[in-house]
């Protein structure tokens, strides 16, 4: 994914996820379209049931992407999920509950 963007200002990759920034709803749509194209090119389809367009913040790959105060940029930080890291999880009392977590088969304790 990564050649398929490249050099196309405004659009990143992370694996098959897109995402496409703008300075506005004119450049954004502007760089849709290009996005697009680019795909086509490389025979690429977009998913458009698993796409969402025209957030002002979003949450990408485990960082919260907004609008920053200033005109035309973009804001990147950690979510609340991220920073809390993967939480605490109750002890488990059954056997049948230790299994999944441990992705093992269950044993005779």
């Amino acid at each position: 994914m990564n050649r398929v963007t490249t050099r196309l200002t405004g659009i990143y990759a992370y694996l098959d996820n897109l995402i496409v920034t703008g300075k506005s709803w004119e450049n954004h749509v502007e760089r849709l379209c290009v996005l697009f194209t680019r795909l086509a090119s490389y025979h690429f389809k977009a998913n458009f049931a698993k796409s969402e367009f025209g957030h002002a913040k979003l949450v990408y790959v485990g960082h919260v992407v907004s609008q920053r105060k200033k005109v035309g940029g973009q804001s990147v930080t950690p979510s609340q999920q991220k920073k809390e890291g993967p939480g605490i999880h109750p002890v488990p009392v059954k056997k049948a509950k230790v299994s999944p977590m441990t992705a093992a088969k269950p044993t005779s304790f």
